[in-house]
């Protein structure tokens, strides 16, 4: 059973991880011995007080965090953008090489998400990161996620999709496979 406490817990320490949160680069993922640079991540028409803290609070916890310190250690960041939608905040980040990094927090729902695309395959370990980014989020032993238990989802595009579920805060993390088997994009999400 779960409090409230834990719930508001775990979806903050999510900011952590997805700052998911960020990624891979074309090669094995590589630790960096300082966090990257921080970049200006401009969110204009946001005037809210509320929005433009939590919005700054994501950004600086997804700069942070194991998916974005992976892919800016692979890459220069070519631009970074904030917007809010019917209450989800996001950022989106891109990188020189083609990757993409969007991380959404709907506070109200509880709810987060932290999406990788990349611009050309990755050799990366996509679990390896994933499980770090579980940690973060859910310091420090997760939500309990069994990384034995693949769940394979229908393709979509061209795109095979691998699921694998916690039990805490309904966390889920995925995999997304070209048609040779490489990784092309990864996701870490839940919803308390």
């Amino acid at each position: 059973m779960r409090s409230s406490n834990v719930g508001r817990r775990a979806s903050s320490s999510l900011l952590v991880v997805f700052a998911l949160t960020t990624g891979c680069t074309n090669a094995p993922v590589r630790e960096q011995a300082g966090p990257a640079a921080s970049v200006d991540c401009p969110s204009d028409g946001i005037t809210d007080p509320q929005d433009v803290k939590s919005l700054a609070e994501m950004h600086s916890a997804t700069e942070t965090g194991p998916v974005y310190q992976a892919l800016a250690s692979g890459g220069r960041l070519r631009s970074c953008r904030g917007t809010t939608r019917s209450g989800e905040l996001s950022l989106q980040y891109l990188f020189v090489d083609g990757d993409t990094l969007t991380v959404a927090r709907n506070p109200t729902l509880e709810y987060s998400n932290v999406e990788v695309q990349f611009g050309s395959p990755s050799q990366d370990d996509a679990i390896g990161l994933l499980r770090r980014a579980e940690r973060s989020s859910f310091s420090p032993d997760g939500c309990g996620i069994d990384w034995s238990d693949a769940t394979p989802l229908d393709p979509k595009n061209g795109v095979s999709e691998t699921a694998y579920y916690g039990d805490l805060c309904n966390c889920q993390a995925r995999v997304r496979r070209n048609a040779e088997a490489e990784v092309v994009g990864l996701a870490f999400r839940s919803a308390c």
